[in-house]
């Protein structure tokens, strides 16, 4: 399975082999596949997927990563191409960290990035929001805002730093915020239609339409404690919840 610029390997008996500057995928049931090398940044192979020496070498001589995994999807190993060192910049960089104003002025680029897109991702979500949750939202955007505008001040990396993870810690309540409470609202109302049955369930998936349990396929008595017997559900019943139930 190709993913832009991934091969991923996923049948167990497949083999890789290099042939013209492409890689050829046979798998277990014969088919084949050619996937050009110079489209590909990467090779994954899941299981017991094999591959050459030689269709190793010519990923490695082009620079694409390979990568194997076990069926747990644990990683065995990682293999890339040679890495060409540069003295001079390698230097710089060196120098760079040692230097405490090179870094502050560094830090305050990156921070100030990630503050920007935190404060471009909230306003994105607040457009689209209800009225409760809109508002929370642009507070959570003014909050990382103010912040953005102290960092010109700061004097030091670690503070600068530090507003990276107030303005991190905002942006994770304004996700939480978008995903987590609509599931939690939702789950809470199913649940108040189960309250009103005779046996209230904790689940909340017995009432969508289609879905079969065993309980909704049980024997059912009367809504009615004073009914006489225990009635059954109807054969046309199962797989539904029985209306003297919900009554």
């Amino acid at each position: 399975m190709r993913l832009l610029t991934s091969l991923y390997v996923t049948d167990h008996r497949a083999r890789l082999s290099a042939r013209h500057g492409s890689l050829m995928v046979v798998n277990g049931d014969g088919s084949r596949s050619r996937v050009p090398l110079e489209a590909l940044e990467a090779v994954v192979l899941v299981g017991h997927a094999q591959m050459t020496s030689e269709a190793v070498a010519a990923c490695a001589a082009r620079h694409v990563r390979v990568a194997s995994l076990q069926g747990n999807s644990r990683v065995r190993y990682v293999l890339g191409g040679g890495l060409s060192g540069n003295v001079h910049l390698r230097l710089a960089q060196y120098r760079a960290a040692d230097d405490p104003g090179r870094c502050l002025s560094i830090s305050r680029w990156i921070v100030a990035g990630k503050l920007q897109n935190a404060r471009r991702m909230l306003r994105r979500w607040a457009w689209d929001a209800s009225q409760g949750r809109r508002h929370r939202l642009e507070r959570l955007e003014a909050s990382i805002a103010e912040r953005l505008s102290w960092l010109p001040e700061v004097g030091d990396g670690d503070t600068a730093r530090g507003f990276e993870g107030e303005a991190t810690r905002l942006y994770f309540e304004g996700l939480k915020l978008l995903a987590f409470e609509p599931m939690i609202a939702c789950r809470g109302e199913l649940e108040g239609v189960g309250a009103a049955t005779r046996r209230p369930s904790h689940d909340c998936l017995p009432l969508v339409p289609g879905r079969q349990t065993p309980r909704s396929r049980a024997p059912c008595r009367p809504a009615d404690p004073g009914g006489s017997g225990t009635g059954q559900c109807r054969s046309g019943d199962h797989g539904r919840v029985c209306p003297r139930v919900v009554r």
